[in-house]
C-alpha cells in the first residue's frame, strides 16, 4: 500500500473555533477478486459536525458513500479484477473538503495463498496420537477433517487462519499409504497431506482378525494403553475373555489420558495399595482425578481392591468421571430394564448409553439390559475406551 497526495477544494466558510478538518489515509492490506474487501480507509479529525465520506475505488465504479464511525471511515467493496487501484477518500463537512488517495492491491482468487495441512508424525500406527496441522484457512470458519478410513472431526481455524487438531486414526484403519483432508467450510477449499499408516508394533496371538472387538483391541495396543501379556516364545495374548481387574482398569484410564506427569503420594490413599504395587501411580492418580474414592470400612480406613474384577456398573462410574461431564441429566425412563432409576449409578449408566459408549445385550423379550453387577471382560473393556476416546 502506498499512500498518495492529499488535496483540497479550499476554505468555503472558515469557522475561528472549529479544529481544521484533516484526513489521513490508513494502510490497507492485499484485497482478493471476488471477495469483499470491508476496511478502515482513513482516519478524520477536527472539522465541523457531521462530516460525510466517499469513496472513489479506482475500478471505474460509481462513487460510493462510506460511513465515519469514531472517526474512521469504513467502507466495503468487492473489485472482480486484480491489479492495483488508487482509492480516493473524501471527507465534507460543508465548511471543508479533504480528499486522501490510497493504493489497494487486489490478488486473483487463484493467486490468493491456498490453505495447507501437515501430519506429526506422518507415520503411526492405528490408535497412536498424531496432530493435524494446518494454515492460510479463512479466519474463524469450521474445517473439516477426513482421516484415513473415512472418520470425520471438526476444528475451527483461529484468526490467523491456523488450527491444530489432535487425533488417531480409528479402529480398523488398514496399513498403507493414506490421505488426511481438510476442507473449509466457509471458503470450500481443501488441502491435504500424505500420512504412512504402519502394521501394528505387535499382535496377540489370541485375538486374531475376525475376533469381536479385533479392531478395538489392536487400537487399545497402537495407543499405548495396553501390551498384554508377553509369553516365553516372544508372543503375546491380551486374554480377551477375562475379567479386567480395577488395577488394571487403572492403567488402561491414565494411559488413555496419555501418562500424564503425577507425582504419587508418598503414602497410600489406600490401605490395600502398597507405594511398591505395580500400579501404584496408576491407582493413586485415579483417586486424584476423583475417578475413583474406593471403599470406606468399618474401621474408617479406605480400600480399593485392586485385585477385584471391575463390575460393569463401577466401570461406568469410572467413565463418567474420567470424561468430566458433570452436567449430565439422566432420563426419567431408564434405557436398560434392569438398571433402575434409583440405582446407585444410574446416572453414570444412563450417560454410558446416551453416549454410545454401551448399548448393553437385547433381552428374551426384546428390551435391552446392562447386567451392572457382571464383571467386565477385556474385550469388552477395550470397546468401552475405545468409543470413549471417539466421544472427543
Amino acid at each position: 500500500m502506498h499512500l498518495m497526495a492529499v488535496a483540497d477544494d479550499g476554505d468555503r466558510s472558515v469557522i475561528e473555533t472549529a479544529a481544521p478538518l484533516t484526513v489521513t489515509a490508513r494502510e490497507v492490506g492485499p484485497a482478493t477478486t471476488g471477495v469483499e474487501l470491508s476496511a478502515m480507509l482513513a482516519d478524520v479529525t477536527g472539522g465541523a459536525p457531521g462530516a460525510r465520506a466517499s469513496v472513489s475505488w479506482g475500478d471505474g465504479g460509481d462513487l460510493d458513500d462510506a460511513g465515519i464511525t469514531d472517526g474512521v471511515v469504513n467502507a466495503a467493496h468487492t473489485y472482480s479484477e486484480p491489479g492495483t487501484y488508487a482509492v480516493t477518500v473524501t471527507v465534507d463537512d460543508d465548511t471543508l473538503s479533504r480528499s486522501v488517495e490510497l493504493e489497494v492491491v487486489v490478488e486473483d482468487e487463484a493467486a490468493a495463498t491456498p490453505p495447507t495441512i501437515q501430519a506429526s508424525p506422518d507415520s503411526v500406527v492405528v490408535g497412536a496420537p498424531l496432530t493435524v496441522t494446518g494454515r492460510d484457512f479463512t479466519a474463524g470458519e469450521d474445517v473439516t477433517v477426513t482421516l484415513p478410513g473415512g472418520e470425520k472431526q471438526s476444528v475451527t481455524a483461529g484468526d490467523d487462519g491456523a488450527f491444530a487438531l489432535r487425533v488417531s486414526l480409528a479402529a480398523g484403519t488398514q496399513p498403507g499409504t493414506a490421505t488426511i483432508t481438510a476442507l473449509g467450510g466457509e471458503s470450500g477449499v481443501a488441502a491435504e497431506a500424505a500420512l504412512t499408516v504402519l502394521p501394528p508394533a505387535f499382535t496377540f496371538v489370541d485375538v486374531p482378525p475376525g475376533l469381536l472387538f479385533h479392531d478395538e483391541i489392536t487400537w487399545l495396543a497402537g495407543r499405548g494403553v495396553t501390551t498384554g501379556w508377553e509369553l516365553g516364545d516372544g508372543t503375546r495374548e491380551y486374554r480377551p475373555l477375562a475379567p479386567i481387574n480395577r488395577d488394571a482398569m487403572a492403567a488402561f484410564l491414565y494411559r488413555l489420558a496419555g501418562s500424564p506427569d503425577f507425582t504419587a503420594p508418598t503414602v497410600s490413599p489406600f490401605v490395600d495399595v502398597a507405594t511398591d504395587n505395580q500400579f501404584y501411580r496408576e491407582i493413586a492418580w485415579l483417586h486424584a482425578q476423583k475417578i475413583s474414592t474406593g471403599w470406606a470400612e468399618a474401621d474408617g480406613s479406605v480400600t480399593f481392591r485392586p485385585l477385584q474384577p471391575i463390575a460393569r456398573d463401577a466401570m461406568a462410574a469410572f467413565l463418567f468421571r474420567y470424561a468430566q461431564v458433570g452436567d449430565y441429566q439422566a432420563p426419567a425412563t431408564s434405557a436398560f430394564t434392569d438398571v433402575d432409576p434409583g440405582n446407585q449409578f444410574y446416572r453414570e449408566i444412563s450417560w454410558l448409553a446416551a453416549s454410545g459408549v454401551s448399548t448393553g445385550w437385547k433381552g428374551n423379550d426384546g428390551t435391552a439390559i446392562y447386567r451392572p453387577l457382571t464383571p467386565i471382560n477385556r474385550d469388552a473393556m477395550a470397546a468401552f475406551v475405545y468409543r470413549l476416546d471417539r466421544l472427543g
